[in-house]
């Protein structure tokens, strides 16, 4: 079904049989819509409209038409504004106007923009900051979403430069005109600029990387096949509540279907977040099913199930659950298996895995034909920055394998080295993940210094050759890792590293002991972080209250010890601080994780909300 003639487009890497030659989104959706005209493309399940899910389905015929459409419309629209290297900013919410406004992004050949409407909770700030960096000159929003976006772009006194365009304008029969006078470039290459991801951190001024055709579409047959769906596809469903604007909810939800012709099942993620049923049950509807969640979407999961609800159905044609974006715990993971395994889920189909938006998302993952690999590691000797299995006895922390690179090269770095080449550190020694692939972007938009330092790094050329790898062209990840066996462990942040004493703490180990110290403390709701004091980098915890915990204010005293007492046992170190503040406080990332920076900034300014002792 996919061209296989010679080209220089053939990545034998990724694609032994040289069936999927790389070419522009375009042309993908274009065959795919010759090949596969009454074929479901897109299936919306709307739980906000409708509790027992809205469904709205599009073939590829009919979603061929509306996106040619939308793309003659940005075509015109840019054109006014300066050509096709103008920026088109997505400010829809979840749902098929947002996916057809991504896909035409990239058959007019005009640089996307995946973002969120204005009225997201918390994320003003952002959306002004991307909008300074990048100066969009269309905007494609929704008509329920039209006035906001009115009234946000007159804030910025952008009203009559920067275009509105409705996707619903040029649905249906309202858009065949359109459809039929698109051109699409002919020029339009691989190597063009395709998008901007944004990325999610919440310390510094939003930085965009940018992202090619090639990176786009090679990511997403890096994915395929390294989740098994190769002998699959077209026959394949991908099941995403994952934000749209966020990198894997965008490769996952709307990237897959374009380049393998599959079906993609998307939810809003509030839909999940109401009822984590909606989800597993749309997982079990299906054949050959692949999907993504952080860690704690799992954990919920399988926490929130309920026996009514997961009776007759069969989770056997799950075939990949890729699980990344934090830390990966065994024990979700074998809970998750215990509620659902006996309902047919397939032991190896929970894939822990490992990416980035600077690689547009994915870098590797578990085997799709060998079960997870867990390391008990030794806690002293992982401080000192080794990995290795704890001796019997011995104090140890679980780690499971992120799995192992498909079509790129990994290598370790010692993290000091900060300016020349870098030094690579033997297997099983901790230090900074390297990446270097056809995936990694090409940097971050209009930042050349910051790009330099970060997607330009150099190995020295000895190691590289020594070890059969290229020397420049390395994306420094930030992250801490390390490789044994092959397979990648991941230990933290690099900016998020603790310090105490010559030893590595890391902070989601700590956060985990203080999660579970005691029952009024919420999981996956805390941030551990380091303080300057006169004696060095000293650990603070901030973690929320359990909601239902309503005698927490009472019991302040006894919940400070039973954590002091937990990180003092479990990790040798004593707490600087501990503070409890309000449910639904801690600062979040735009992509769902706990921002531990700007925690840390908040509880230095004395900004926290934090839960206090009557009458104190």
């Amino acid at each position: 079904m996919s061209p296989s003639s010679p080209s220089p487009d053939v990545y034998p890497e990724i694609d032994p049989t040289g069936r999927w030659r790389l070419r522009v989104v375009g042309e993908f959706m274009a065959e795919w819509a010759r090949i596969r005209p009454d074929a479901v493309v897109h299936e919306f399940v709307d739980y906000l409209a409708d509790r027992k899910g809205l469904r709205r389905t599009y073939t590829w015929r009919d979603w061929d038409v509306w996106t040619r459409a939308i793309a003659h419309r940005l075509q015109d629209l840019v054109a006014e504004r300066g050509g096709r290297g103008e920026r088109v900013a997505i400010l829809a919410p979840q749902g098929p106007e947002y996916v057809a406004a991504f896909h035409a992004a990239l058959r007019a050949g005009v640089v996307a923009v995946p973002l969120f409407p204005p009225d997201v909770p918390g994320h003003g700030d952002r959306l002004d900051g991307v909008f300074d960096d990048c100066a969009p000159s269309v905007v494609v929003t929704t008509t329920d979403k039209r006035e906001l976006v009115e009234k946000m772009l007159a804030g910025r006194g952008l009203t009559g430069r920067v275009a509105l365009l409705l996707p619903e304008d040029v649905a249906g029969p309202a858009g065949a005109a359109d459809a039929a006078a698109f051109v699409p470039p002919p020029d339009l290459a691989l190597d063009d600029v395709a998008y901007l991801q944004y990325t999610s951190g919440s310390t510094r001024a939003p930085r965009g990387v940018v992202l090619t055709q090639r990176n786009f579409v090679y990511n997403l047959v890096q994915v395929m096949h390294a989740q098994g769906m190769e002998g699959l596809v077209p026959e394949v469903t991908s099941v995403s509540w994952l934000p749209l604007f966020h990198d894997m909810g965008l490769l996952l939800g709307a990237g897959q279907p374009m380049v393998t012709g599959s079906k993609s099942v998307l939810m809003d993620p509030l839909a999940f977040i109401m009822k984590p049923s909606r989800w597993v049950t749309e997982l079990a509807r299906h054949p050959n099913v692949i999907s993504a969640a952080p860690n704690f979407a799992f954990a919920l999961a399988a926490k929130k199930a309920k026996p009514g609800e997961l009776d007759g159905l069969d989770w056997s044609g799950v075939v990949s659950l890729i699980n990344g974006a934090e830390p990966v715990l065994v024990s979700t993971l074998e809970a998750f298996q215990d509620t659902f395994g006996p309902r047919g889920l397939p032991d190896t189909a929970q894939r822990p895995s490992y990416g980035m938006a600077e690689a547009v998302v994915f870098v590797c993952g578990g085997d799709p034909a060998a079960p997870r690999v867990v390391v008990e590691a030794d806690v002293e000797a992982l401080q000192r920055g080794v990995l290795t299995e704890a001796a019997p006895g011995g104090r140890r922390t679980s780690l499971v394998s992120c799995g192992r690179a498909f079509g790129l090269h990994l290598a370790i770095a010692d993290p000091a080295a900060e300016h020349g080449a870098g030094r690579l550190l033997p297997a099983g020694h901790v230090g900074e993940i390297w990446v270097n692939g056809p995936n990694v972007g090409l940097g971050y938009w209009e930042k050349p210094e910051e790009s330099a330092a970060v997607f330009g790094a150099r190995l020295e050329p000895a190691d590289a050759a020594a070890a059969g790898l290229p020397a420049e062209g390395w994306l420094r990840t930030g992250d801490l890792g390390a490789l044994t066996g092959g397979n990648l462990f991941i230990t933290g942040r690099q900016k998020d590293l603790i310090i105490v004493d010559g030893r590595n703490i890391y902070p989601h180990d700590v956060e985990f002991s203080v999660e579970h110290a005691h029952d009024a403390i919420a999981l996956h709701k805390l941030a551990a972080f380091a303080v300057p004091t006169e004696d060095g980098e000293a650990v603070v915890v901030v973690a929320e209250q359990y909601r239902a915990a309503t005698a927490a204010p009472d019991r302040l005293p006894e919940i400070d010890a039973a954590v002091r007492q937990a990180v003092s046992e479990q990790h040798s170190v004593r707490l600087h601080d501990f503070v409890l503040i309000a449910p639904d406080t801690i600062p979040w990332t735009s992509s769902g994780k706990i921002a531990r920076q700007a925690t840390r900034t908040a509880y230095l300014e004395g900004t926290l909300t934090r839960v206090r002792a009557p009458g104190s």
